[in-house]
């Protein structure tokens, strides 16, 4: 992976532990951590100014396909080939707690603007919303006709747009609980 000064448009500085392909990146809010999601199974979380990869994350038995950070930085969620999404304590290093229910892959993973929910996205068509702290899924989304590849929050949380390979945008109205 590759840092760049987007002001400048010069590169500051290379980051290179995974021995695989890698994924998917995320910042943490405050942008000074990064989280990197590999085909080698891990996450790595860089501290940005020093370089260095201060925690390794592992636990999922397939490529990590996405990554994204709580809006408070304190939980990173990561989806994967072994079909499970998974919450981990970014300050630990450590699994809080497995999210299994999808039948593929998990594509893409996303926090509500307050946290307290997680979509994931799956190729199993279904988007699945889940109650961070009760560490359940609530709601199953179907309409898909195949894979599902993104997800993503309105800033108010009202609204969750979702991505397929079939060539939709889905929209889905969220009611509050």
């Amino acid at each position: 992976m590759r840092l760049w000064d987007v002001a400048t448009g010069t590169h500051f500085q290379t980051l290179h532990e995974h021995w695989n392909w890698i994924y998917s990146v995320a910042f943490s809010p405050d942008g000074k951590t990064l989280a990197s999601g590999s085909a080698d199974n891990t996450i790595l979380l860089w501290g940005v100014q020093t370089g260095d990869d201060s925690r390794i994350l592992k636990g999922h038995q397939s490529a990590i396909l996405t990554v994204a950070f709580s809006p408070d930085g304190k939980i990173l969620a990561s989806g994967s080939g072994d079909n499970t999404a998974r919450l981990w304590d970014v300050n630990e290093g450590t699994s809080l707690r497995t999210l299994p229910g999808h039948t593929s892959r998990v594509n893409s993973v996303a926090f509500s603007p307050d946290g307290k929910i997680l979509a994931s996205a799956s190729d199993d068509n279904t988007i699945r919303l889940w109650d961070v702290r009760m560490e359940k899924s609530f709601l199953m989304l179907t309409g898909h006709t195949e894979s599902v590849k993104t997800v993503v929050f309105s800033p108010d949380g009202k609204t969750l747009a979702s991505g397929s390979s079939d060539g939709t945008v889905m929209l889905w109205e969220l009611t509050p609980e």
